[in-house]
């Protein structure tokens, strides 16, 4: 069997078959095949006349395989061999200034100077209508011969050679200024722009390389030390490519570079209105309007650009972020610790976030501020459907599920609230324990308290106050640790449980934020829970006068609580101030109308009569807190001034 079939007995099969099908086209093809011609391998056949080169392609060949030579021997370090390449190049291509210069700069690193100036001559001399063959050879000698005054010399006719030769080359009058600048010369330098200028020229790119130019013969300031003639240079640029995108784009750096801010806009706006879909051209305008502090017009770029690519989530992000500075600044100089629900910047902020949130990569602190934010504008559906997308995408992260809980809380749904809290705790056990702390626990508590779990709650509020003794035993937090004492001590006083109990942590927490009109309340609550009637209405008198005082001191209109207002009705109404407990009651309706409770205390009030007569007026210097003089000096028996006006005024 054949070495062929031991290998791939299956390949025979197939090739007889092959031959086979063939066999005819075979026997008719054997005449055809001695037609071919015979094949020589030691001997050369000259090409057909039409497939010959001619010596220029020779040359072009040749010089380009000499080339890629050079540039691997260049790119090995052997820069000897490359410079004998790149010398074959030019002795077939003296056309090729850029490669004689390249050459001449290695030669000079090699200490062969005078090789190089004599190939740079050669070139000049193979090349006089090219003012770069002028230019070359001018920056050589200065760069190279500076010592020889004769050769520095020449450096500079060859460069005035080249302008007085070609005065449409902006690149001669550059390198001309150049040399004048390195002479120190700054005025003769002026003068071959001025000259430069003067002339007519159709190309863009003339203008903007000589614009160039004069900049670094003017250093650059703003519009008012600019000399007029680099503005008119940029005009004769902007005038010559109307149609040309890159050239007026140039022109507007300019006038921004140089505070003409006017003359930018203007033109960018025209690039605008002819190239709408120019993105960068917009983003260019919205950079000029941010360093104006045009806050409007930059914000309507931007709106400009995300019209135009809805995609784009970094525009989304900075037109949220510059909502969100304006609304913070507007927050400081409020004196407020919050915005409004309604202040436009919150609602465009929180926006513009979510449409970045759709579109970009966003880490979990967008999604966390852009929550927060919804939730201040009081859009909690919006707040929880984006916090429930970063739990989603970050499942290891409790805040998401806290931050969601007291959304819920915000939204008066408490038993969901309930629900994020139990949810994150668990979370937080394992991957952020840290974030189970005071603040933590006292808003679970007060979410269960108010869904109605009164225990429970109780037992979170003891975890506060637990974790508050641990982590701040000198009672650094006195307002927190107040409020959480405070809230724990009304609970029990309002569901009658605990009452002692409550009372003494209320008073605690009066003693820790004794200006807390909310705490001031309590005790009166507490008072009136105690059946001490009159020191209930004085307490809640006294809450009263510190929440006007203190949103007066906030520059705010004092908005009274249906609560207190509650209280201060059935205090006065248990004391014997029948008039004074309807005026106030009318106010707990006209404030919550939806509470039934307070609109059968009103009708009960109207209809039947308190308890007690009414206190005689005293004779002894009157307590802040208690009933106020009249105009005469007689005592009153209403109420201070601090109580509510009748319903309705």
């Amino acid at each position: 069997m054949s070495a062929l079939k031991q290998r791939n007995p299956g390949l025979s099969a197939v090739l007889c078959f092959i031959a086979g099908v063939c066999s005819c086209d075979v026997v008719v093809g054997q005449n055809v095949l001695e037609d071919f011609a015979d094949v020589y391998v030691d001997r050369y056949f000259e090409p057909p006349e039409a497939l010959k080169l001619s010596l220029e392609s020779k040359n072009k060949a040749e010089a380009l395989a000499q080339y890629s030579v050079g540039r691997m021997f260049e790119n090995e370090g052997r820069i000897g061999k490359a410079i004998t390449a790149y010398q074959k190049v030019l002795r077939v291509q003296p056309g090729e200034i850029m490669l004689a210069r390249k050459t001449a700069n290695l030669l000079a690193r090699t200490g062969r100077t005078d090789v190089a100036r004599e190939i740079l001559e050669a070139t000049l001399k193979e090349n006089p209508d090219d003012a770069f063959a002028y230019i070359v050879l001018s920056e050589f000698l200065y760069t190279y011969h500076a010592d020889s005054e004769e050769d520095r010399k020449r450096s500079l006719d060859l460069a005035k050679q080249a302008v007085g030769k070609f005065p449409q080359s902006s690149l001669a009058h550059e390198h001309l200024v150049k040399r004048y600048l390195l002479e120190g010369d700054r005025e003769k330098a002026r003068e071959v722009i001025s000259n430069a200028s003067s002339g007519g020229n159709d190309d863009p790119q003339y203008w903007l390389r000589l614009a160039r130019t004069a900049l670094r013969v003017w250093p650059r300031a703003n519009a008012n030390q600019q000399p007029s003639l680099i503005n008119e240079i940029y005009k004769k640029a902007l005038d010559a490519g109307r149609d040309n995108l890159a050239v007026r784009r140039q022109v507007s750096e300019y006038y921004m570079a140089t505070r003409q801010f006017d003359e930018a806009e203007k033109l960018l706006k025209e690039i605008i209105e002819d190239h709408p879909e120019k993105l960068d051209v917009r983003r260019g305008l919205y950079a000029l309007y941010r360093s104006q502090g045009k806050e409007e017009e930059a914000i309507g770029a931007l709106k400009g650009i995300v019209a135009i690519n809805p995609q784009d989530a970094a525009t989304h992000l900075e037109l949220g972020q510059i909502h969100l500075d304006r609304m913070n600044k507007a927050v400081r100089e409020a004196g407020a610790r919050v915005p409004k629900p309604d202040n436009p910047d919150l609602i465009e902020a929180a926006e513009s976030f979510k449409k970045a949130l759709r579109t970009g990569k966003p880490d979990s602190r967008q999604f966390l501020l852009t929550g927060e934010l919804f939730r201040l504008a009081e859009s909690y559906d919006d707040a929880i459907s984006v916090l429930d997308r970063g739990a989603y995408l970050y499942p290891e992260d409790p805040s998401f599920l806290k931050e969601a809980a007291e959304v819920y809380s915000y939204a008066d749904r408490y038993d969901e609230s309930v629900k994020k809290f139990a949810a994150a705790e668990k979370l937080a056990t394992q991957a952020a324990p840290e974030m189970l702390d005071e603040y933590f626990y006292f808003q679970f508590g007060a979410a269960t308290e108010r869904g109605g779990n009164v225990e429970p709650a109780a037992d979170l509020f003891r975890k506060s106050i637990e974790l508050l003794t641990k982590n701040d035993p000198n009672q650094e937090q006195n307002k927190f640790t107040a409020l959480v004492y405070n809230y724990l001590g009304y609970m029990w006083v309002e569901n009658d449980m605990n009452i002692d109990e409550g009372g003494e942590l209320i008073k605690t927490a009066l003693s820790l934020d004794p200006e807390s009109g909310a705490i001031t309340d309590s005790l009166g609550w507490y008072y009136f829970k105690k059946e001490k009637f009159e020191d209930a209405r004085k307490e809640l008198l006294k809450a009263e006068r510190i929440m006007r005082e203190e949103a007066e001191a906030n520059g705010e209109e004092y908005e009274a609580d249906s609560v207190i207002l509650d209280h201060l009705g059935q205090a006065h109404w248990m004391t014997g101030y029948e008039e004074e407990a309807i005026a106030y009651m009318e106010n707990a309706v006209k404030h919550d109308p939806e509470k039934k409770e307070y609109a059968e205390r009103l009708k009960k009030y109207r209809e039947g009569k308190p308890p007690v007569e009414r206190p005689k007026p005293a004779v002894d210097t009157p307590d802040p807190d208690s009933p106020s003089e009249v105009e005469d000096g007689s005592k009153s028996d209403s109420p201070p001034a601090v109580g509510p006006p009748p319903a309705g005024q």
